[in-house]
């Protein structure tokens, strides 16, 4: 690939012009932390003047000065006017950047887009070729890693020296640094040095050794996907739903193999792997992606159909589903026959367009995560797969920006709801509140005497004779007291309420009443929550399953087979129920 760069001949003017920019860098940089006042042109100039200059930075190496500067205005001003677009989900920028991910998208897209910029300037056609993006994009990755280490020993040998100084009664460095623009313009005049000076050295500052060293943890990491994979019929699926680190454990080991077996593809056949043994791994490594990837859409598809649809979630679902088309595209491109290998280089190129789609996608109404969750939320009240008490007021108000507040407002509408005094109750203390946890302390003391006796009143206590002291349910948080009221409401096929609570001490340590309380959430699901007091204060945890410690799938015929004594108590250090091939741990 043939470097095209205007940099000045001399090392000295090369060094000083990159530190000079990189001075200026840190000086806009302190001057937008200073200046940011949650407005949107704060956030406008923000994100376009620390996005230009990163660009910059990265696309100074492989083309002219003047060509990288003009290429990041271009390609930084287009994706910051989306984001702008996208804060207007909220009614302050401030918060848009507070509660969603948008800014991680706003980094993708100056990630993957910066390599064919670099590459279109560099000839004709030139984002479409490979071999120029594979290079481009490892180049800029081991530079800026080079000049970040630099930057890091820089800032520690100033602290040292610092340190040093004030041992004989010299504070020069403390004084400097205690001016408040100077660690940021040092920062970025080293960092600027440093590239440069990594640039000057590109024919030995090279990805090569880093590529390398790669291929060499291909092999182990396709070892553990296999056996994981080879796992699962023994183990079952339920530890893929516990919650949403599980997928995200899924995800990045897909997207690891993928960069593995791209870094042993190299830039072309000449470049890469050439053993028999190797191409296989990095054929099966292809092939095993798609499985992993279909694992992570599972494992959110299945939290989203329990819970339904939140911001996280819909990250996490753009997330496994950047993953899952990788890997299929990767899977399909191995299991042809004739040139895999260029297929597989062809689909990194698919995908990362596809993958820039999709952040811009994240940007528009057409899929707002605060909409959809704040919509997909509010209709699960309404029609009573979520009880009232665990609405998500408190997001819908402070979280979710206009769209929340249009969800919050049909749910203060719904005086029809079978729970609209809970609502009601709810969205009072939530307006009344100023923080979170102020509105969870007021939950936690309102209406609990209603709850409690809505609570006893349909609930079945085992072993019989057993009683649940009022007391310790009335240092129950009333949201909590409220879903296990509205399970019982619930009835089994029999006709019996859908909730039971077991009273045993199950941990030495846990008080003399201990409480495993078993309740109906929607259809045929049911939860469990354990109830105990420790260091004078009642907690309530979820149970797990000692056999599984994934997800704990229960069912109403669970209740059915505890209210009719067809269940049983066993001692494993602590005290844990038997239901069925089941065993329950009530501490976790």
């Amino acid at each position: 690939m043939t470097q095209q760069d205007d940099t000045p001949r001399s090392p000295v003017a090369s060094r000083i012009t990159l530190s000079a920019l990189g001075a200026l860098a840190g000086l806009s940089a302190w001057t937008v932390s200073e200046t940011w006042d949650g407005s949107r042109l704060a956030l406008g100039l923000s994100v376009f003047v620390l996005g230009s200059f990163a660009v910059f930075f990265a696309l100074s190496g492989p083309v002219r000065l003047r060509q990288a500067a003009v290429a990041a205005v271009a390609l930084v001003l287009p994706v910051t006017l989306m984001l702008l677009w996208a804060s207007l989900r909220f009614d302050n920028a401030g918060d848009f950047v507070a509660e969603t991910p948008a800014l991680a998208g706003y980094a993708v897209i100056l990630v993957i887009g910066m390599p064919f910029v670099a590459a279109a300037l560099k000839g004709p056609g030139g984002w479409r070729r490979y071999d120029w993006l594979f290079d481009i994009s490892w180049v800029a990755t081991v530079r800026y890693a080079a000049a970040w280490i630099f930057t890091g020993v820089f800032w520690l040998l100033v602290t040292l020296s610092d340190q040093l100084l004030r041992i004989v009664g010299i504070r020069l460095i403390d004084r400097l640094l205690d001016i408040d623009p100077v660690p940021f313009i040092l920062t970025g005049l080293v960092l600027g040095l440093a590239l440069a000076v990594v640039h000057e050295l590109r024919r030995y500052v090279t990805p090569f050794l880093v590529l390398r060293l790669l291929r060499l943890l291909l092999p182990p990491i396709l070892v553990v996907s296999l056996v994981f994979i080879a796992a699962l019929p023994v183990r079952g699926l339920s530890g893929l739903f516990g919650n949403l680190s599980v997928a995200g454990t899924l995800m990045a080991m897909t997207l690891a193999l993928l960069t593995l077996a791209t870094a042993a593809l190299d830039r072309d056949d000449g470049a890469g792997v050439k053993g028999r043994g190797m191409l296989a791994i990095v054929r099966l490594s292809a092939i095993v992606t798609p499985i992993l990837g279909a694992l992570a859409v599972a494992a959110v598809a299945r939290r989203v159909m329990q819970y339904g649809w939140t911001p996280d979630r819909v990250a996490a679902a753009y997330g496994v589903a950047v993953a899952l088309l990788y890997g299929l595209g990767y899977g399909l491109a191995a299991l042809r026959g004739g040139p895999w290998r260029d297929r597989l280089r062809r689909t990194n190129i698919a995908m990362a367009l596809a993958t820039v789609g999709v952040a811009l996608l994240w940007m528009t109404p057409l899929f707002g995560p605060e909409r959809i969750s704040a919509r997909d939320q509010v209709a699960r009240v309404l029609d009573g797969r979520t009880p009232a008490a665990e609405a998500p007021v408190w997001e819908l108000m402070n979280d979710w920006g206009r769209a929340g507040t249009a969800g919050l407002a049909r749910l203060a509408a719904a005086e029809d709801h079978p729970e609209s005094e809970t609502l009601a109750r709810m969205i009072e203390e939530a307006r009344a509140a100023r923080t979170r946890s102020d509105f969870l302390y007021a939950m936690r003391d309102s209406g609990a005497d209603e709850m409690i006796e809505r609570l006893t009143r349909r609930l079945a206590v085992r072993p019989e004779g057993a009683a649940i002291p009022p007391g310790l349910l009335r240092e129950v948080p009333a949201r909590q007291l409220a879903q296990w009221a509205s399970g019982c409401e619930r009835s089994l096929p029999d006709g019996r309420p859908a909730c039971v609570a077991l009273v045993d001490r199950f941990l030495p340590d846990g008080g003399e009443v201990q409480i495993l309380i078993l309740s109906s959430l929607s259809g045929d699901r049911a939860q469990a929550h354990y109830v105990f007091r420790r260091d004078d204060r009642v907690d309530v945890r979820m149970p797990r399953d000692m056999a599984d410690p994934g997800w704990l799938d229960l069912r109403g015929a669970d209740i059915a087979a505890i209210l009719d004594g067809a269940t049983s108590f066993e001692p494993v250090t602590i005290r844990a129920l038997r239901l069925g091939d089941r065993l329950i741990v009530p501490d976790n």
